[in-house]
């Protein structure tokens, strides 16, 4: 945003051809740091609904597990369809991720990442289950150069109001 706007002050600025050159050499920064940013690739809200982006850069929305929080209002208008039999699998840019309802760790497909309602019998990075995901408060997946970058935990920031937290 701070690109762009300096892109915008130096076009109203400059005059002639300069008005080109300056407003382009500050938009093209721009644009490279918007399109290397990491994307989200799967959000599990502590509503218990997974949202995830496609293959084809939608963005679908599952029921998945009961929760008891509020569903992302960004995805709010999409239909909430089932997965259907468990475990099931959503394809993303990234690759397969499975969900199921019994964490094993192990991979029973070329999946990416595991969701699942339980927890797993041993410690693994790659599921991620029910009853540690409604704790934080929801799960992200970004899709970055380096790979995928999982934040557990809701996205908070200090509103005035929001309830006093002891």
């Amino acid at each position: 945003m701070a690109l762009f706007a300096v892109a915008l002050a130096l076009v109203t600025t400059a005059r002639g051809a300069g008005q080109a050159l300056l407003g382009g050499l500050a938009v093209v920064p721009a644009v490279w740091l918007w399109a290397i940013s990491p994307k989200l690739l799967l959000h599990w809200s502590a509503s218990g609904e997974v949202s995830a982006r496609t293959s084809d850069g939608g963005i679908t929305r599952f029921e998945f597990a009961d929760g008891d929080g509020l569903a992302p209002l960004r995805y709010s208008t999409l239909e909430a369809t089932n997965c259907g039999e468990l475990p099931c699998e959503l394809s993303t840019p990234a690759g397969t991720i499975e969900l199921s309802a019994q964490s094993n760790c192990r991979r029973q497909t070329e999946a990416i990442m595991q969701l699942s309602l339980t927890e797993p019998t041993e410690a693994c990075a790659f599921s991620h289950n029910w009853d540690a995901v409604s704790r934080e408060g929801g799960l992200s997946v970004w899709q970055g150069k380096a790979g995928l970058i999982v934040q557990a935990g809701a996205v908070r920031r200090d509103r005035p109001w929001r309830q006093c937290q002891s």
